[in-house]
């Protein structure tokens, strides 16, 4: 079996950071358990840090899903392109970018945090990515990825917000649900899976599964890889 996955940091960090070696984000349990089965199976961890949907570009997307010709496809998007911003995307990427920041750049990335939430409620700023355009730009991505694949697609939303984002972020919480409510509806127009990572931390705890808001903890991946991986198996048993 062959899966890729695409997406933002979520699919890659744990947090608090990992203790023991073998823990590992939920794509990198997936990918033990796959091959563990069946030696030739591959999980292909395509998220990127600070990622949001408009930058998948539709060439490279298609040519990924085309070179690795997964069996399923994850995509893992929404709180970036969800959070009310103070300033574009390519701005916040200067400021945020960890190579050589200088000193003129920490103090703007200082200045920034400390007045962002008064910015965005004053100028009633919203997400980098509209909820309409979020949903379209799903949509092709499932779209190329069952054109050029014929795989299935798990699609997972995005979970509750903590209190710090609520006041760094004003706003987040009702953006969450529109994001979510988007995401819902291009997954049943679709025909696709939707991994409900919003109910999951609900049940188990903010502060167990997705302590900072955004990044699971160690115990968080394994629920979304369990929850990922009884997906799978539900659809073979289907099929079977």
């Amino acid at each position: 079996m062959r899966v890729a996955a695409f997406g933002a940091s979520v699919g890659l960090s744990i947090r608090p950071p990992r203790t023991k070696r073998q823990d590992g984000n939920y794509l990198d349990i997936l990918r033990d358990t796959l091959q563990a089965d069946d030696p030739r199976s591959a999980v292909f961890n395509l998220t990127q840090g600070s990622n949001i949907i408009t930058l998948e570009y539709t060439r490279k997307f298609a040519d990924d899903i085309s070179r690795y010709n997964p069996d399923w496809v994850i995509l893992n998007y929404g709180i970036n392109e969800a959070a009310p911003r103070a300033i574009p995307y390519g701005l916040w990427m200067q400021l945020h970018s960890p190579g050589d920041r200088g000193w003129i750049k920490r103090k703007l990335g200082q200045l920034l945090h400390r007045n962002s939430p008064a910015i965005i409620r004053f100028f009633k700023k919203k997400g980098w990515v509209s909820a309409e355009k979020f949903g379209v730009e799903l949509q092709r991505l499932i779209d190329l990825s069952k054109k050029e694949s014929l795989a299935e697609i798990i699609v997972l939303n995005i979970g509750p917000v903590n209190e710090h984002y609520k006041e760094m972020l004003p706003g987040i919480e009702k953006l969450v649900e529109v994001y979510n409510l988007k995401i819902n509806e291009v997954v049943e127009k679709c025909g696709v899976y939707l991994l409900d990572i919003h109910r999951l931390v609900s049940d188990h705890g903010m502060e167990n599964v997705q302590p900072d808001s955004c990044h699971f903890s160690v115990l968080g991946h394994k629920l979304v890889y369990e929850k990922i991986l009884e997906i799978i198996h539900s659809f073979s048993n289907l099929i079977a």
